[in-house]
C-alpha cells in the first residue's frame, strides 16, 4: 500500500494531468440546511474553491468556506499515534461536509473512521490508510452507507470503495445492479489477482485498480464509454483484459507500468487516447521510434530526430511527441482520422518541419513549437483547430544548449527578445490552410508543384508588375513583381487568357500591404468564402467588370445585391451602406479594425455567417427593420461593440452571433439582448427562459453543462433549438403551443420532455427517436471548408430508440403523439386524488418541473398560490423557503 500511495501521489504532481477528477460524489447535491446560496454544489465545485482559512483543532485540521467546513489534514505530531478519528458534526456554527486532500495517509495505524451526519464529499482516495478496519457511518447521514465490505452512497448506486484496506475484493460480493465504481475503489488492494464488474455498472471512477500489483485478470462491463485517468496503473502483473466495444476514450495513464500486458487490442471504436496512456506497457510495438498500439500511435522514443508515423496509423494519442528535444521533423500520413490535442508537448523541442496528409489538425496541436519554420498542409479540405494557438506565428534561431538560459534584467524582465521569424504555412489554393493562414494572419506560400499536381499546364507571365500563372483557359494574378508595390493593377486579359483568380500570395508576399486593387473584369463570382479578398485598403473596378462593382471602396455584387467584402484596412471609421443591398456576405468585414459604426439600409434582410466577426472597433451597428436573419458567428469577437437592438422583424439567429460581444446581458446563465435568448454560458447547468423574452436563438450548447431547459409559453424557437450535436439537455420543459419539425432534432441526449399545452401542435418527427452516448473528448471548433469556426464531432456512437419519455395529459396531443411514434408516454395527471406534497406544478407526482418552478420562486421571478405554497411547504414549518428546496432535492435523489 505504501508503494501505491507514492504512485498515486507522483502522478498527481506531473502536471496536474493524472488526477483531474480527484475522488468524489458525483451526483449534484445540497448542503443542507447550511448554505448562503441556492448552487448545488459538487466536489468538483469545492475542488475549484479556496477556503477562506484554516482551523486547527488540536486533532484536525479544517478547511473552512462560506457556509461549511472540510477535514483537510490531520495533526502531524501525533497523527503515527492515532487509531481513531471523529469527525464532528459541526466546527463552531458549521457543518463538517467531507474530507478532502487525503489527510490519512499520514496516519499509519488508523483504525477506524466515524464521520459526521453531513458527511457527502467522500471517497477512498480520503481514506487510503493501511490498517483502516471500519468505517461508522451515522443513522442520520443521508449520503453513505456501509453493507459488508464495502462503502456505498446511500442509494446503493455507487460503491465508493472497499474497507478494512485489508480486504480482498471478491467478484460475488458486489452487487450486480450497481451503476458506477468510485474512484480508486479497489486501489492498492495487494491481494487481488482477478475480478469481474457486473453488467450493470456504466460508469468507472479514475484509478479503480491502481496500484494492484497482483492482479491478472479483469472482465469488464460491456456499457462502459471510458476507461478513465490510471485505471491499471502500476498493475506490473496484468495479462489479460478485454476491452468492450464501446469504450472510445482511454485516459491519462490508464496501462501505466503494465508490464505483463502483451495480448490486448483496442476496441473499433476508440477515437480518444489521452497523454501517457500506454507509458512503459508490454502491450506497445516500436517502429522507427514510434510506440504502436494497434493502429494508434501512443509514445516515440527520446533520441528520434524524425517522426514518420506508418501508414495506416488512425489515430495519435494526446501529447504524442513529450519530451522528444532531438526531433526535427513529423509526418503525419493520410490514414490518420483522430489527432489528440498537443501533438507536441515536448519542452524546448526543436521541430523545424511538420507535414500533415492528413484531414484533421489537433487542438493546439503545435503550440510549443518555438522552432517550427514550415507546416505543409496537403489536404485542402483538412479540418484545423479554429485557435491562434494549433500553429506557431514566429520561430527563433536555435541557440542549443543555451536555449534553456534566460538572462533576466530589469524587474524580472528577459533581457533581450530572441529574434523571430514567420512560421511558413503551405497550401493550395482554396484551401483551409489559406483560411487559417488569413484569420490568423499567418504567413501563407502556395505549394509548389513537386507538392501538388495541378489539373491544367501553367506558363509564367509579368504584365503591369503582377506575375500570373497562365493557362489555356484561365489565368491567376499570383504575386506582385515588386512587393514594396501597394497598388496593383489585375489584367482582364493575358493574351486570350481570362484572368480569374487572385491567389493569396500577392497579398501575403512582401512587407507593403496591398491599398488599392482593381479587380479584373473577368474575375470569377466569389465563393462561399474568400478572406483574402479583403487584405487591402481599397477596392476599384471597371465599368465592364462582369461579377463585381465598388463603391467608395468596397466591393459588391455587380446588382448592388449583396455587400461582398469591405477592406480590412479600410480606413474610415463610420460606414453607410447604400439603400438597395438586401444582402450583407459572409465574412464581408470580418478583421476590419478601424470601422467604429455601420449602418445599414432598410432593404437589408439577411446578415451571413461571420459577416463581422473580428471587427475588434465595432462599437454600433443600426440593423434595419426589415432584417430577417442573422447567421452564424456573424458579431462574434467584435470585443467594443455594446450597442444593438434586434428589430421585431428577425425571425432567425444563429448561434454565437453575438459571442465575445458586450452587447447581451446574462441572467441565470442566460445570455440576453433584449426580448431576444442569444446564448448560454458555459458554466450555466440549465437554461430557464425568463419570463418577457419573445425568441430564442439558434444556442450554441457545444462544450455545455446545460442538461435542463425550460420554455414558456410564449416563447418563439427558431428552426433548431440547436446544432450542436452534443448538447446535453436530458430535460425539456416545453409550455409553446406548437413543436416544429426540427426545432429538437439534436437533442440526442433527451431522456424526458414535458409538453403542457394539452393541444401542443407537434409536427411529425419533431421529437429526436434517436439517442448517441456523450462525447468523451472536449469540444474542438475547426476551420472546415463550410467556413472558419465549423464545429467537427467525432466518436459518437448513435442507438436505434424509442426516443426520450413524453410526459403530458391523457387525451392529449402529446398522448397521441407517443402513440404513434411507439414513445412512452408518463401521464401527468394519473391518480388525481391523491396528494403529493412537493407537486408545485400539480401533476401529481415529484418531478424536475416541481424543482423548475421552486427555484423560479426562490429567486423572486413568480408568485406561488395559496394552494402551490401549502404543497411547497415540505417540512410543514408554515414557511415555504430554501430548507424546503433541500427536502424536495433530497426526495429526488430517493426516488
Amino acid at each position: 500500500m505504501k508503494g501505491f500511495i507514492s504512485f498515486i501521489t507522483a502522478l498527481a504532481v506531473i502536471g496536474g494531468a493524472a488526477c483531474t477528477s480527484m475522488p468524489t460524489t458525483a451526483e449534484a447535491v445540497q448542503i443542507r440546511g447550511y448554505m448562503h446560496t441556492e448552487k448545488e454544489l459538487t466536489a468538483e465545485d469545492i475542488a475549484d474553491m479556496t477556503p477562506v482559512r484554516h482551523e486547527d483543532s488540536g486533532t484536525l485540521i479544517y478547511a473552512i468556506y462560506d457556509g461549511f467546513a472540510m477535514v483537510s489534514n490531520v495533526n502531524r505530531s501525533i497523527a503515527e499515534s492515532l487509531e481513531e478519528i471523529v469527525i464532528p458534526d459541526t466546527i463552531g456554527d458549521l457543518p463538517v461536509v467531507g474530507i478532502t486532500e487525503t489527510p490519512f495517509i499520514y496516519c499509519p495505524n488508523l483504525k477506524k473512521i466515524t464521520l459526521s451526519k453531513d458527511t457527502q464529499f467522500f471517497s477512498r482516495y480520503d481514506y487510503l490508510c493501511d490498517s483502516l478496519e471500519e468505517i461508522v457511518i451515522p443513522e442520520e447521514n443521508p449520503y453513505l452507507r456501509t453493507e459488508g465490505n464495502y462503502l456505498y452512497s446511500a442509494d446503493l448506486s455507487t460503491l465508493i470503495g472497499v474497507i478494512p484496506a485489508a480486504y480482498t475484493p471478491v467478484s460475488s460480493d458486489i452487487p450486480t445492479d450497481i451503476q458506477k465504481i468510485g474512484d480508486y475503489a479497489f486501489a492498492g488492494c495487494m491481494d487481488l489477482e482477478e475480478i469481474t464488474l457486473p453488467d450493470s455498472v456504466r460508469e468507472m471512477g479514475t484509478g479503480v485498480f491502481a496500484g494492484c500489483e497482483n492482479l491478472r485478470e479483469v472482465t469488464l462491463p460491456d456499457k462502459i464509454t471510458v476507461l478513465p485517468t490510471i485505471t491499471f496503473g502500476s498493475c506490473k502483473a496484468l495479462s489479460k483484459v478485454e476491452l468492450p466495444e464501446t469504450v472510445n476514450e482511454i485516459g491519462t495513464y490508464a496501462f501505466k507500468d503494465c508490464h505483463n500486458l502483451r495480448d490486448f487490442h483496442l476496441p473499433p471504436h476508440v477515437t480518444s487516447i489521452r497523454m501517457n496512456a500506454f507509458e512503459n506497457a508490454g502491450c506497445t510495438e516500436n517502429m522507427d521510434g514510434i510506440l504502436y498500439v494497434d493502429n494508434w500511435a501512443v509514445d516515440a522514443d527520446k533520441d528520434i530526430q524524425r517522426a514518420d508515423l506508418r501508414e495506416g496509423t488512425i489515430g495519435t494519442c494526446e501529447a504524442l511527441f513529450d519530451n522528444n528535444k532531438a526531433l526535427k521533423v513529423i509526418t503525419i500520413p493520410e490514414s490518420v482520422e483522430y489527432m489528440g490535442r498537443l501533438l507536441v508537448f515536448t519542452m524546448y523541442n526543436h521541430i523545424e518541419r511538420v507535414d500533415f496528409y492528413n484531414k484533421i489538425i489537433g487542438q493546439n496541436a503545435l503550440t510549443g513549437c518555438t522552432h517550427l519554420k514550415m507546416v505543409w498542409i496537403h489536404d485542402k479540405d483538412c479540418r484545423i483547430a479554429d485557435s491562434p494557438k494549433t500553429i506557431p506565428q514566429f520561430w527563433t534561431e536555435d541557440k542549443g544548449e543555451t536555449e534553456d538560459i534566460t538572462i533576466i534584467g530589469v524587474d524580472g524582465e528577459p533581457a533581450e527578445e530572441p529574434e523571430k521569424f514567420n512560421t511558413l504555412i503551405f497550401g493550395a489554393e482554396d484551401s483551409t490552410a489559406l483560411k487559417y493562414a488569413s484569420f490568423y494572419n499567418r504567413e501563407f506560400h502556395l505549394a509548389d508543384e513537386k507538392e501538388y499536381t495541378y489539373d491544367k499546364e501553367y506558363t509564367q507571365q509579368t504584365e503591369n508588375g503582377v506575375i500570373y500563372n497562365v493557362s489555356k483557359y484561365s489565368s491567376t494574378a499570383e504575386e506582385r513583381e515588386d512587393n514594396s508595390r501597394p497598388d496593383v493593377f489585375i489584367n482582364s486579359l493575358i493574351g486570350d487568357s481570362q484572368v480569374t483568380k487572385i491567389s493569396s500570395g500577392l497579398f501575403f508576399r512582401g512587407d507593403t500591404p496591398v491599398e488599392k486593387l482593381h479587380i479584373s473584369d473577368n474575375l470569377a463570382a466569389p465563393s462561399y468564402y474568400e478572406p483574402f479578398y479583403n487584405y487591402c485598403s481599397y477596392y476599384e473596378t471597371g465599368e465592364d467588370c462582369y461579377n463585381y462593382t465598388a463603391v467608395d471602396g468596397i466591393l459588391y455584387s455587380k446588382d448592388m445585391h449583396t455587400l461582398i467584402s469591405c477592406p480590412k484596412n479600410y480606413d474610415k471609421t463610420e460606414i453607410v451602406i447604400p439603400d438597395g443591398v438586401v444582402y450583407i456576405g459572409s465574412y464581408a468585414f470580418m478583421g476590419c479594425d478601424k470601422v467604429e459604426k455601420i449602418t445599414l439600409p432598410d432593404s437589408v434582410t439577411e446578415i451571413d455567417t461571420g459577416a463581422f466577426r473580428a471587427a475588434a472597433t465595432l462599437k454600433s451597428v443600426v440593423l434595419p427593420e426589415k432584417l430577417e436573419q442573422i447567421g452564424f458567428d456573424a458579431f462574434r469577437d467584435c470585443a467594443s461593440l455594446t450597442d444593438v437592438t434586434i428589430p421585431a422583424s428577425v425571425h432567425t439567429i444563429y448561434s454565437d452571433a453575438f459571442s465575445g460581444t458586450a452587447a447581451y446581458e446574462v441572467e441565470d446563465g442566460v445570455r440576453y439582448i433584449g426580448d431576444w435568448a442569444v446564448g448560454v454560458e458555459k458554466s450555466a447547468a440549465e437554461m430557464n427562459i425568463r419570463q418577457g423574452t419573445k425568441k430564442v436563438a439558434v444556442i450554441d450548447f457545444s462544450d455545455s453543462k446545460v442538461k435542463s431547459a425550460y420554455i414558456p409559453a410564449d416563447v418563439q424557437l427558431c428552426d433548431h433549438l440547436t446544432y450542436s450535436a452534443d448538447c446535453n439537455i436530458e430535460t425539456l420543459i416545453i409550455e409553446s403551443p406548437a413543436i416544429e419539425k426540427e426545432q429538437l432534432r439534436y437533442l440526442y441526449h433527451l431522456k424526458d420532455i414535458y409538453i403542457n399545452d394539452i393541444f401542443c401542435d407537434i409536427s411529425s418527427n419533431a421529437i429526436p427517436t434517436i439517442s448517441v452516448k456523450p462525447p468523451q473528448s472536449s469540444h474542438v471548433r475547426y476551420i472546415g471548408m463550410e467556413g472558419a469556426g465549423s464545429s467537427v464531432f467525432t466518436g459518437y456512437e448513435y442507438n436505434s430508440a424509442a426516443g426520450p419519455a413524453i410526459h403530458g395529459r391523457m387525451n392529449s396531443t402529446a398522448h397521441e403523439y407517443a402513440n404513434v411514434h411507439n414513445i412512452k408516454f408518463i401521464p401527468t395527471d394519473e391518480g388525481e386524488e391523491n396528494f403529493v406534497r412537493g407537486d408545485i406544478n400539480g401533476d401529481y407526482r415529484l418531478n424536475i418541473a416541481d424543482y423548475v418552478l421552486f427555484s423560479k420562486y426562490l429567486r423572486g421571478r413568480i408568485d406561488l398560490t395559496e394552494q402551490q405554497a401549502l404543497t411547497a411547504d415540505i417540512n410543514q414549518d408554515g414557511v415555504t423557503d430554501i430548507f424546503d428546496m433541500v427536502e424536495l432535492r433530497i426526495a429526488f435523489l430517493r426516488q
